[in-house]
């Protein structure tokens, strides 16, 4: 569920923000689990972590699906992928918009807008438009999950467009456990709901927040325009029978939900280790498997920022992997472990730590100044960790 989630709400932020969907790394929480070669078992290491990009899982999904290949940094380019996950419709829209204001001898017919010059809109840096500018105060968003929006807040950069983000995920919540509707839904969770016609159109009535909804669709609460959630010039409007998603963008969302289940059975999954017979054919009530995925689906985030932040300096990969376990180690340094560890950290105070944590990564060479901003920006992320996540899993545990 959350990695068809991820997907669906990740293409959304695509249109809304005109960057392609390797642009929001907290929606790419990929990885594969394998086995150690000789030399890693010689190390004590029983279980091999494989890190995926999202351009490799995508590219086995087109060419298991559909048998085509796409270069590399394909997915970096939102107007393509625009064109290839949404119907057409909506990528030429996005063409005419992006063409501009047509221009004789330059302008191309059918791709660009008629219109007086206006060359403050769109804006030329970006091409679409500064939602931070453009949009009045929005209520703050209240999430089940502290963690996670937290993470939204720190990716997007935008309380307006954070808080739209984290309402939707807490409406997609509501409604998998309340609103039935066909390849949205966990069997044995999902209640079916009450239905409502009106002129002609059904809808799933729900309660959230204290209030009923009535959804006539999936897109509605990841794609449309809802009073009091969504910013102006963010949601769509759309006919309720109608979908802006094209059959490719669900294949891949279930893609990528499928690697996921089949990773955590794997025979040489730590999470199987010691589990019992119920947690091992039911991994929605396994304790140990939440807690893990939660912990590696952070580490990997905070990887893929790290790399992000790094990729203008043109660092070799082995040097980047080191700042990558640098900030790791930061991040997790308020951990709850061993009882001898947090002995140890609580005898020392923040000032000491961090200058510790310096001396410890500069004796590898690598340059204070990228480890100080790496230190900044961490700290910042560190204090939504501290609460329990994954609000989902909790409801599930307790069935």
């Amino acid at each position: 569920y959350i990695s068809m989630l991820n997907t669906i709400l990740a293409l959304s932020l695509c249109a809304d923000f005109g960057k392609g969907l390797t642009e929001f790394p907290l929606f790419q929480v990929d990885f594969d689990l394998g086995l150690p070669d000789l030399e890693q078992l010689l190390k004590g290491i029983w279980q091999v972590v494989e890190e995926l990009s999202l351009e490799e899982v995508f590219s086995e999904f087109v060419d298991q699906w559909y048998g085509e290949f796409f270069d590399k940094n394909w997915l970096l380019d939102w107007q393509k992928t625009l064109e290839w996950l949404f119907k057409n419709l909506l990528g030429t829209l996005w063409n005419q918009f992006l063409g501009g204001y047509c221009q004789y001898g330059i302008g191309t017919y059918g791709m660009c807008i008629y219109a007086p010059v206006q060359p403050e809109y769109p804006p030329p840096e970006q091409q679409t438009i500064d939602y931070s500018a453009h949009l009045p105060p929005l209520t703050t968003g209240f999430s089940q999950n502290p963690a996670l929006a937290e993470a939204i807040r720190a990716m997007l950069k935008d309380e307006r467009m954070a808080n739209a983000l984290i309402n939707r995920i807490d409406l997609c919540e509501a409604l998998l456990e309340q609103g039935f509707f066909f390849g949205f839904n966990l069997l044995g969770y999902t209640k079916f709901p009450k239905k409502v016609v009106k002129d002609g159109v059904t809808y799933v009535e729900i309660e959230w927040r204290g209030q009923k909804l009535y959804i006539p669709s999936l897109d509605t609460v990841v794609f449309g325009f809802i009073i009091g959630v969504t910013p102006l010039g963010a949601g769509r409007f759309s006919r309720p029978a109608y979908t802006v998603f094209a059959h490719r963008a669900f294949h891949f969302a279930y893609h990528r939900a499928r690697r996921q289940v089949s990773r955590f059975m794997s025979p040489f999954s730590s999470t199987l280790f010691r589990s019992t017979t119920t947690e091992m054919t039911d991994f929605s009530k396994s304790r140990k498997l939440t807690k893990y995925g939660a912990h590696r689906g952070l580490a990997i985030y905070i990887r893929q920022k790290i790399k992000r932040m790094l990729r203008p300096l043109g660092l070799d990969p082995m040097t980047v992997n080191m700042y990558c376990n640098a900030a790791l180690d930061l991040a997790f340094s308020t951990r709850v472990g061993h009882r001898r560890k947090d002995e140890w950290k609580a005898k020392i105070d923040d000032a000491t730590f961090k200058e510790a944590w310096f001396r410890k990564w500069s004796a590898m060479g690598l340059n204070r100044t990228i480890l100080t901003t790496i230190y900044d920006e961490v700290v910042t992320w560190r204090k939504a960790w501290r609460t329990p996540p994954l609000k989902l899993p909790e409801k599930l545990l307790r069935r």
